[in-house]
């Protein structure tokens, strides 16, 4: 039986199972260092779940061009922008009464 749940984590809701990888938003955490998070929603009745993940990498996204004009008075704006994530492994999801 696939078990499922929701975590929320830093603001945003996810959809895991055990094994699943999840990018979150940046975490103060190093690699290798392990989290215990509170299921919002499991798909088991009548229990609490917790999830148990690994931190994977920190990375940045690709690229973002952030490109502002405005025509005929010879104004542009010019920026890009990578946004910082966290990879982390869910390792288990361990049911509670």
């Amino acid at each position: 039986m696939n078990v499922h749940a929701v975590i929320q984590l830093k603001g945003h809701q996810y959809f895991v199972k055990e094994g699943d990888y999840v990018r979150s938003n940046s975490l103060d955490l190093k690699e290798g260092d392990t989290l215990d998070l509170e299921c919002i929603l499991a798909k088991s009745t009548g229990k609490t779940r917790s999830v148990k993940a690994e931190v994977v990498k920190h990375d940045r996204t690709g690229k973002v061009i952030v490109f502002k004009k405005i025509r005929r008075h010879n104004s542009r704006k010019f920026n890009t922008h990578r946004q910082g994530f966290t990879l982390l492994k869910i390792l288990s999801l361990n049911g509670k009464e």
